[in-house]
């Protein structure tokens, strides 16, 4: 969308709490500016992601949130993990991300039976 302005890719604030939560307002009022502004679809999603993976890097840089693993649902995003992944490479951090299991509810239901410490296996030894 040439001539139209850059959205501006400050990372989205915290809100106090416990665990503290991403304050969404600002990206949504950036996105809906920029519909308005008659941007289009795919440079909204770009600038959606966008934030969103640098919301993520200054987050971990921040609290010092390592090492670093990418999992749940939304990281089935190709766009949000490669970028994830390069951002955090970028900025000195070793990031993780399933290659085994789903990067979904699959992969939690394993985890959640390691932590619990007790596993079941069958006849042939598997979990």
């Amino acid at each position: 969308d040439p001539g139209l302005p850059a959205m501006d890719l400050r990372p989205l604030p915290l809100l106090d709490g416990d665990p503290p939560r991403l304050d969404w307002r600002p990206l949504v009022r950036a996105l809906v500016a920029g519909l308005r502004d008659g941007w289009s679809t795919t440079r909204l999603a770009t600038a959606f992601h966008d934030h969103l993976i640098t919301t993520l890097v200054e987050t971990v840089n921040r609290h010092g949130m390592e090492p670093v693993v990418l999992a749940g649902g939304c990281f089935q995003n190709a766009r949000l993990l490669a970028g994830a992944m390069e951002a955090l490479r970028r900025a000195g951090m070793q990031p993780y991300r399933a290659e085994r299991l789903p990067a979904n509810d699959g992969a939690i239901a394993v985890g959640q039976v390691l932590a619990s410490g007790e596993t079941t296996t069958d006849a042939r030894g598997t979990l």
